[in-house]
């Protein structure tokens, strides 16, 4: 039996904020996809990898009901993000509604993951600043 997973590197893309819309959570990744060459998938299937949240694109087209990890790419790359993996991300819908958390997203050929953006917190030393 051939091996069914892989180890990929994916490159930071950059941040997206999710959006309540029509009773979901729904995010935009429109560069992350140009990078991943997913533009022409249909859909997208959801995986669960830690506390990152992993997604492989795919020509089938998915609607939710035929397979609960799948969901279709909209126009202008919009996705739904399947409920059962919100708390992966830290999503839910009040934080959501109130424009919080942002994702950091990723890309490799054929995949996206997404993460929450980490807070960083820095000391800075004006005295050590010339002007």
């Amino acid at each position: 039996m051939a091996e069914q997973t892989d180890v990929r590197s994916l490159e930071l893309v950059g941040t997206v904020e999710p959006r309540y819309r029509n009773g979901s959570i729904e995010t935009t990744p429109g560069a992350a996809l140009d990078a991943a060459g997913l533009r022409a998938a249909s859909s997208l299937f959801f995986q669960d990898d830690g506390d990152v949240l992993v997604a492989v694109g795919t020509g089938y087209e998915a609607d939710g009901r035929s397979d609960r990890d799948g969901r279709p790419i909209h126009q202008r790359g919009r996705v739904t993000v399947p409920e059962r993996f919100h708390e992966i991300v830290g999503l839910n819908v009040e934080a959501v509604r109130e424009n919080g958390p942002r994702l950091a997203v990723y890309a490799g050929e054929g995949v996206l993951a997404f993460r929450p953006v980490d807070e960083l917190d820095v000391t800075v030393d004006r005295g050590e600043v010339p002007g």
